[in-house]
């Protein structure tokens, strides 16, 4: 396994960055090959312009080929498409939860994330205890182990990143602040970090049937201990226990979005609304950013 970490140049996603860097290449398909261009373009550092390059491919949002003549280029991806069609300002906490998922499903280019969001258990946590996990879980899986200080720097982006900060007033506006802390999925307590079970309230119910239908291989059907416990599940991804995973499905269930059923020990769930771009647009139709 190919495992890549601190591709990041040390930046967070920022605020702005991701509608800034997609209306980029919108002129020029090729602009973060350009540095001195771009830099003007984006009004952000040569290493920034790396980062974001990096993000953008991260949460699959682009994705870089050749063109005709050779040349290599960043496109936008389906799912960027569909996101700017709803959500064209990032406005909206549910974009970035889908975005959150694609990330974490990046087990090469993004490893620390793909790990700690897919296989890390511990509710409590400090850096020597993510490096420390994080080690094992590189050496048990055939990766090859780097520096310590890249693991670092991806504990201080990842932790940076999603923090949550409920007596920060800092202004939304401002650039420096990452929108994935809206996600309200890590505090700090004392020394400490500590995971944050998302709720109703948090992670729209409809953003969690879109993620799980990307999540399975069939749209017809799926377990329930499948959500929670296998590699790259909502369940994992979105750190969710069981007993909030069940709070999703009966709300989901209740929309006529999918049907529990409970036989001979075993909980499946029959999908009966598998259109995922029905499901985005009837949550965003609901938060009113569609005209």
């Amino acid at each position: 396994m190919s495992y890549h970490f601190a591709k990041h140049e040390t930046f967070h996603i920022r605020t702005g960055w991701l509608r800034k860097g997609l209306n980029a290449l919108e002129k020029n398909d090729h602009i973060f090959l350009e540095k001195i261009e771009a830099m003007d373009e984006l009004g952000i550092g040569s290493n920034m312009i790396k980062a974001l390059r990096y993000w953008l491919q991260a949460i699959n949002l682009t994705e870089e080929k050749y063109n005709s003549n050779r040349e290599k280029i960043q496109e936008k991806t389906n799912l960027a498409k569909i996101l700017l069609k709803f959500d064209p300002y990032f406005e909206d906490t549910a974009t970035f939860w889908i975005l959150h998922y694609f990330l974490c499903n990046k087990e090469e280019s993004a490893t620390s994330w793909f790990w700690f969001f897919n296989h890390f258990n511990y509710q409590e946590f400090n850096k020597e205890l993510f490096i420390e996990k994080l080690i094992k879980f590189i050496e048990i899986t055939g990766g090859k182990v780097p520096a310590k200080s890249s693991l670092k720097k991806d504990f201080n982006v990842l932790t940076r990143m999603y923090l949550y900060d409920p007596t920060d007033h800092i202004s939304p506006e401002d650039s420096l602040e990452s929108p994935f802390k809206d996600l309200k999925l890590i505090r700090k307590k004392d020394d400490f970090y500590k995971i944050n079970i998302p709720d109703l309230n948090i992670l729209p119910p409809e953003i969690f049937m879109y993620c799980l239908l990307d999540s399975i291989d069939t749209k017809s059907s799926v377990n329930v201990e499948d959500l929670i416990n296998k590699e790259k599940s909502v369940g994992n991804i979105f750190k969710l226990d069981i007993n909030m995973l069940y709070k999703y499905i009966e709300k989901l269930e209740s929309e006529n979005y999918l049907k529990l059923n409970r036989h001979a020990g075993l909980n499946s769930i029959e999908i009966i609304e598998n259109d995922q771009t029905n499901i985005l647009t009837n949550y965003y139709k609901s938060t009113n950013i569609l005209v």
